[in-house]
């Protein structure tokens, strides 16, 4: 947890780099009273600095915001996946009567297309039958281009032209003529899968024929081109891979939501650090003294260089107190703790650096949670977070107005350690872990379990250490005495874990 210390009864006066002392105002023994000026410093702050100060926090506000929406964004996320999906297998084409003539007049620019079925047989006695529509079209051609006057000049053996839809027993002609009519009928014979209008083409080929008189005299074959909308076909669907979730791997949103929750804790720590400093530098730009906080009396008195050095009190003022120190707690902590009860207390002090242990007894316990996140620094999100204060007395080596990170815990309770919930099994009532036994084999280990962290991981009181090896994934062949592979891939291992 964080949180600043503010004191009772005492004030011990800590010189930062900036701040230079120009007289000293005070002796040891002297009493002095709330307000009175301890030393005068050299200092050239005005109200920029301070606008400065000021700037420095916003901003630092506004980064710790955002990363903690892009931490919400990413506790959304889900890992991607892909599944393979297999249509159904009764989707076909719809199948067509055999032979279709689709379009075309049988002229040279505008062959007939007919649809030819796969189990359709040629003979020539179909061909016959539309020699006398060709005729017609011929002539109704031939008429077209005397009324215009001219004729369009020939195509090319192997291009189509424009033609109405039709089907067998005859089409209308193109509005004007289409080619010289050679007396020569011109079909493109395609077959299609199921014999289907709309599906791909299997096959092509094209006949040209010799009329005599009213029947065919003999034909010869060519490779017909066919219009954009012959050559269309639908698709019928596929087996295909439909995707879900994020961009990221399992392994990978474990570890961004770990940097994310890491880079949030590490701004909470600077904001509060910069809230301490724009307080200081509101204080010093009023007249540049530094004024005592309590009623008491000077006991002690150092070198402002070898304080800042060594870390030390530039001066101290007492009257018997000592210093409060107020985090959060969890609320699975309330059972645990009480008000009145003496607990180990280590603190980083991140104003003036260092770390140090102190007894402190807890004289205060909040009924009611906090929202504010200065206090409280990590845990499960959803889980409520309750005040409470510590009193440590004044021979700590702490400052008022000091931001300082704090972990406790009663010295009868021992901390244990986290494991991911996907490494413990529980049957019976009963938790166990396997692990990596002495003879190089599984082992069933059976474990006690603490708190919840997260909803994703689980408090180890006894049972295993960290430095077992616990075996993942369970599976059938996960049994006491089974053979051990030793995994050091992490992301193969978290993508056991998920898939």
């Amino acid at each position: 947890s964080y949180g600043t210390v503010s004191s009772d009864g005492i004030q011990k006066v800590f010189l930062g780099e900036k701040q230079t002392i120009t007289e000293v105002l005070v002796q040891v023994g002297d009493e002095v009273h709330v307000g009175d000026p301890l030393f005068a410093l050299d200092t050239a702050l005005t109200g920029l600095d301070v606008k400065k100060a000021e700037i420095a926090l916003g901003k630092l506000e506004l980064a710790k915001q955002q990363a903690e929406a892009d931490l919400a964004t990413l506790r959304s996320l889900r890992p991607f996946s892909q599944r393979l999906v297999i249509p159904d297998s009764s989707a076909s084409y719809t199948p067509h009567a055999t032979p279709y003539i689709i379009q075309g007049t049988g002229l040279k620019g505008d062959p007939y297309i007919i649809l030819w079925g796969e189990a359709d047989v040629f003979d020539m006695s179909y061909i016959n039958r539309l020699i006398a529509d060709y005729k017609e079209a011929s002539a109704k051609n031939a008429e077209a281009a005397a009324q215009q006057g001219s004729t369009n000049p020939d195509l090319g053996e192997d291009e189509g032209g424009a033609g109405g839809e039709g089907g067998e027993g005859g089409t209308e002609p193109a509005d004007t003529p289409v080619v010289d009519d050679d007396g020569t009928m011109y079909v493109a014979l395609i077959t299609r899968q199921q014999d289907a209008l709309d599906a791909p083409i299997i096959s092509r080929w094209g006949i040209r024929v010799a009329i005599s008189g009213a029947s065919a005299a003999g034909f010869t074959f060519y490779a017909p081109s066919l219009p954009a909308e012959i050559e269309r076909y639908t698709e019928l669907p596929q087996p295909h891979y439909e995707t879900s979730g994020s961009f990221y791997t399992a392994a990978e949103l474990v570890q961004l939501r770990a940097d994310k929750e890491q880079e949030i804790q590490k701004l909470g720590i600077q904001v509060g650090l910069a809230h301490i400093e724009l307080e200081k530098t509101k204080r010093l730009s009023s007249d540049g003294f530094i004024r005592a906080t309590v009623d008491g009396v000077v006991t002690e008195l150092n070198d402002p260089d070898e304080s800042r050095a060594k870390g030390m009190p530039v001066v101290t003022v007492s009257a018997g107190g000592g210093y409060y120190i107020t985090g959060a707690m969890s609320e699975f902590d309330l059972t645990e703790t009480h008000v009145g009860q003496t607990v180990t207390l280590t603190v980083y002090d991140w104003t003036k650096g260092g770390q140090y242990m102190y007894e402190a007894r807890i004289v205060k316990i909040s009924d009611y949670p906090t929202e504010d996140g200065r206090y409280y620094g990590g845990g499960n999100p959803s889980v409520s977070a309750y005040p409470f204060t510590v009193f440590v007395d004044g021979s700590a080596n702490i400052s008022e107005n000091s931001y300082v990170e704090i972990s406790y815990g009663s010295t009868e309770t021992a901390g244990g350690f986290y494991l991911m919930n996907a490494f413990i099994r529980t049957e019976g009532g009963k938790s166990y872990v396997y692990v990596l036994g002495e003879d190089g084999r599984l082992e069933q280990r059976s474990v006690v379990l603490g708190r919840d962290l997260w909803g994703s991981y689980t408090q180890i009181l006894s049972g295993v250490s960290p430095d077992d090896y616990v075996a993942f994934p369970y599976g059938t062949d996960v049994v006491p005495g089974a053979k051990t592979t030793q995994q050091e891939d992490l992301e193969k291992l978290y993508q056991s874990m998920y898939y």
